[in-house]
């Protein structure tokens, strides 16, 4: 009999050593299959919330969480709360695109080209060296400035200038300072056009403005370069060339 209870004694032993490992292990495989969670608040201090989330949301792990508050554009913070190596990329990045905006200066003339032969153009054009290529490339024998405007506006943001001998054009655009490493660039939407008044429309309240576009282009220019952004036909032997050099504002 006493032989019998110490064999239950000691099977009952090893069941309990059993399962107090079963259970350990079961433990650590928990542990290893539930990561440490890191948890970081940001405030940014000039990236949009909705434009760094979806960036962000690349780096996320499936049981990450990229938070905000619902007036995030009052308050720009963001809650990340994901594993170490991932809030490290997260907060890495943020740093790389959470930058101060450019501040950008474009310099715009307005020239009037011409072929007829009596209009002698501006002698102080002759060495310019985008009017000495506008002579290989077009037809016009003379140059003459007819207005100049200076632009200054934030990458990202809209500016617009009147420009004309009477301020019968308006030149407006939107830039964005492109940053590559070393290399810098400008990419800028632009148009350039003419407002007029609309005749009369039946049961109208009265007279519309519309834009009449002369040009509309994106241009992409180094800092410091002149180029021309386009020619627009004024006359059956003129034209009007709007040329633009920009820089950014250190």
């Amino acid at each position: 009999m006493r032989k019998k209870l110490f064999v239950v004694f000691i099977s009952v032993f090893c069941l309990a050593l059993a399962a107090a490992a079963f259970a350990e292990d079961r433990e650590d495989g928990q542990a290893k299959s539930e990561p440490q969670m890191r948890k970081e608040m940001v405030k940014l201090k000039y990236v949009r919330i909705q434009d760094a989330v979806p960036l962000l949301s690349a780096y996320k792990s499936m049981n990450g969480r990229i938070s905000y508050a619902a007036d995030a554009n009052r308050t720009n913070i963001l809650v990340l709360n994901d594993t170490t190596e991932i809030v490290d990329k997260m907060l890495a990045l943020i740093k790389e695109i959470d930058i101060k905006p450019a501040e950008l200066q474009f310099t715009a003339q307005l020239i009037l080209g011409s072929e007829a032969p009596e209009d002698k153009g501006d002698e102080s054009l002759k060495n310019d060296p985008v009017i000495r290529e506008l002579r290989g490339v077009l037809k016009y024998k003379s140059f003459a400035a007819l207005d100049g405007t200076i632009l200054r506006v934030i990458e990202g943001e809209r500016a617009e200038a009147k420009i004309g001998p009477k301020g019968e054009y308006v030149l407006r655009l939107e830039p964005k300072f492109i940053r590559d490493g070393a290399s810098e660039a400008i990419k800028a939407d632009i148009e350039f056009f003419k407002p007029i008044w609309a005749p009369m429309a039946p049961n109208s309240q009265g007279p519309q403005m519309i834009n009449n576009d002369l040009v509309r282009t994106t241009l992409m220019l180094k800092p410091g370069e002149k180029t021309v952004v386009g020619v627009s036909k004024s006359d059956a032997d003129k034209g009007l060339i709007l040329i633009i050099s920009g820089k950014v504002m250190k």
